[in-house]
């Protein structure tokens, strides 16, 4: 479980790992979120800076892509869609 960002687009949230075992092999527990420096205005902001992380990191995918992986595995678990939407900081029309 990871405690999304302050004042993202979507707003701050807990999000759970899919698959369980991500936790541990992924070390997740270590992972320390920071706040972002600098000026943050608009989701596009968010969006450059966390592609720019990514690229940095070696990440190869797209955090967008990510998020639509995620929305697809919370189907997978049988997540019911409210708790889906709430999961990805959603209304239930949005998701």
């Amino acid at each position: 479980m990871l405690d999304g960002a302050i004042g993202a687009k979507t707003g701050a949230r807990t999000v759970w790992a899919l698959y369980p075992e991500w936790v541990e092999r992924f070390n997740l527990p270590a992972i320390a979120i920071t706040k972002l420096r600098g000026q943050i205005e608009t989701a596009d902001d968010y969006s450059r800076r966390g592609a720019k992380g990514f690229a940095r990191y070696g990440v190869p995918h797209k955090p967008y892509a990510i998020r639509h992986c995620y929305s697809r595995r919370l189907r997978d678990f049988d997540v019911g869609d409210a708790d889906a939407a709430a999961m990805m900081g959603h209304s239930l029309k949005v998701h």
